[in-house]
């Protein structure tokens, strides 16, 4: 249940995971580790973060972007240059307003430039972007 003191955000992924990831790590930075979830249609995560005496934060993840029909249009566009792992869209403002890029991969031979489109992509249109990689291959969590 949300009031008009919420905010909404909604967490675009290749996979739900990535987006549960994401927003655990969101949790343990900014709110102390803390946070409900709850699953709209039996299977879709909707993370709710809280401080007392602040406005609450509802993330809902929409994992895999083939699986939806209604893609906003700006993440269809990025999707068309390549595809992040994350995107934080605003459903208010109809605007990404960061892209997430997140590689266990060792950064060896051309292999961090195969996601060079999407850093492209995200610099031209002023979004912020996060490219996480590993000095030694292995995931950040």
């Amino acid at each position: 249940m949300s009031s008009l003191s919420d905010r909404t955000i909604e967490v675009w992924t290749d996979s739900f995971k990535e987006g549960e990831w994401f927003l655990q790590n969101l949790a343990l930075k900014y709110y102390h580790g803390k946070y409900e979830i709850s699953f709209e249609h039996n299977f879709q995560p909707i993370f709710h973060f809280a401080i007392e005496g602040e406005r609450r934060l509802i993330a809902e993840i929409y994992g895999d972007y083939a699986s939806w029909v209604d893609v906003p249009p700006s993440i269809k566009k990025i999707l068309d240059y390549g595809k992040a792992d994350i995107f934080v869209y605003d459903p208010i403002k109809h605007k990404v307003i960061l892209s997430v890029e997140e590689t266990a991969a060792v950064p060896t031979g051309n292999q961090s430039l195969q996601r060079l489109e999407r850093v492209w992509f995200a610099a031209k249109n002023k979004i912020p972007f996060v490219y996480l990689i590993s000095e030694y291959g292995l995931h950040t969590r």
